[in-house]
C-alpha cells in the first residue's frame, strides 16, 4: 500500500512520465476544509456518538474561542465529557467555561 499526498493532482505533478502515470490511474481524492458548519455538524455527530447533548451555544462558543483544528476541538469534547461525568453535571456552556479555568485539559487547548 501506497499513499501520496501533493498540492494538485498526480497528472498535474512534474515528475517522471511512468511515475506521473501510475499514480495517476488509482484512486485520487481531494482534501477540503470544512466549513463552521460542517466543523459543526461534526461536532455534534462526535457528542452524539458519546451520547452527549450539547447545547449549540457551547459548539458557537468553541468555533470562535478556540483553535479551529478539529483534532483538539474533539479531544476538547472529550475533556468536556469527563469532566461532566466527574463533576455530576450537565454539559453547558458555563460548564465547558469552569473546565477550562480550572486547567483541568492540557495547555493544547
Amino acid at each position: 500500500m501506497l499513499v501520496v499526498a501533493g498540492d494538485r493532482a498526480p497528472l498535474q505533478m512534474p515528475l517522471r512520465e511512468d511515475l506521473r502515470t501510475r499514480l495517476g490511474w488509482d484512486l485520487v481524492f481531494r482534501l477540503e476544509l470544512l466549513s463552521d458548519s460542517d466543523k459543526r455538524a461534526a461536532l455534534r455527530a462526535h457528542a452524539q456518538s458519546r451520547s452527549l447533548n450539547v447545547p449549540s451555544e457551547l459548539l458557537d462558543w468553541l468555533l470562535t474561542h478556540h483553535a479551529r483544528d478539529m483534532r483538539r476541538l474533539t479531544a476538547l469534547l472529550d475533556a468536556l465529557d469527563h469532566y461532566s461525568l466527574a463533576t455530576k453535571r450537565p454539559v453547558t456552556l458555563p460548564l465547558l467555561k469552569t473546565m477550562l479555568a480550572e486547567k483541568v485539559v492540557s495547555a493544547e487547548f
